[in-house]
């Protein structure tokens, strides 16, 4: 299917990544993380499964649907590759994410939120 995703706008309609490069660089960052996924025991290859997962994350397509657009799958392992690669991307993208500390969220913190002091995400 990701033959059909010619720009950058198809991908990020598709998928919200925003260009290419920042898709390869996904996928990149899973050969190094996950390097038993560069052999190929699977009918579908690492962009292939990072393109369904994003597809299934943004535009909540049913498993049906995926096996549709990528026939080489059955309904059930569409499923099984999206779990696998959510543990995967959730160890890759984890140091992406940053958590201020706490200081800074007091000060920020809005004003309905007084009362809450030990809140540290909105």
């Amino acid at each position: 299917f990701l033959h059909f995703l010619k720009t950058d706008q198809e991908l990020s309609t598709a998928t919200g990544i925003q260009n290419f490069q920042l898709f390869d660089s996904i996928v990149a960052a899973i050969k190094i993380v996950a390097p038993h996924f560069n052999k190929h025991t699977s009918v579908l290859n690492i962009r292939e499964r990072v393109l369904m997962t994003f597809m299934k994350l943004k535009q909540n397509l049913s498993y049906s649907f995926l096996s549709i657009l990528f026939p080489t799958v059955s309904v059930r392992y569409c499923s099984e590759i999206i779990c696998n690669m959510l543990d995967i991307l959730g160890e890759v993208l984890e140091p992406c994410i940053h958590f201020p500390l706490r200081d800074e969220i007091l000060r920020n913190m809005p004003l309905c939120f007084a009362d809450y002091p030990d809140t540290c995400i909105i």
